[in-house]
């Protein structure tokens, strides 16, 4: 467990890790509730629910982009830019999507990071397979 304590190029802080994975786990959550609401309303979301599910979307996006922003600048060793004209790039996407980075961002804040990866992947494949259901 002494590993754990070590900080790593991609997450030299706790703070960095919880970033990213609060990002995957709320941007994919949101996807996830906004796909389900569609479903529940046989394809298409009810007027109500627009608003909260559009906001939670957006807040999510925004957390994701703030811990990639984070990731890509720990990698590069270089600050991005203001948004829009910092853009994160598709290697440091790739880099955060990878089993081994997520793994390595829940043990860095002492979670399981196999269990957290395991979970992070099972909400992307649930929300495509939703995503396929509702667009049918």
């Amino acid at each position: 467990m002494e590993y754990l304590q070590s900080p790593s190029t991609k997450f030299p802080t706790r703070e960095d890790a919880a970033w990213l994975v609060l990002g995957f786990v709320v941007f994919w959550g949101a996807a996830g509730l906004f796909a389900v609401s569609m479903l529940l309303d046989g394809g298409r979301v009810a007027s109500p629910r627009i608003l909260p599910l559009a906001s939670l979307v957006i807040v999510s996006a925004v957390i994701l982009e703030f811990g990639l922003r984070r990731l890509q600048t720990n990698l590069t060793g270089k600050p991005l830019s203001s948004w829009p004209w910092g853009i994160v790039s598709l290697h440091t996407i790739g880099q955060a999507m990878l089993p081994t980075t997520m793994a390595e961002a829940a043990d860095r804040i002492g979670l399981n990071g196999k269990v957290l990866a395991a979970f992070v992947y099972l909400l992307v494949v649930a929300d495509l397979i939703l995503l396929a259901v509702v667009t049918g």
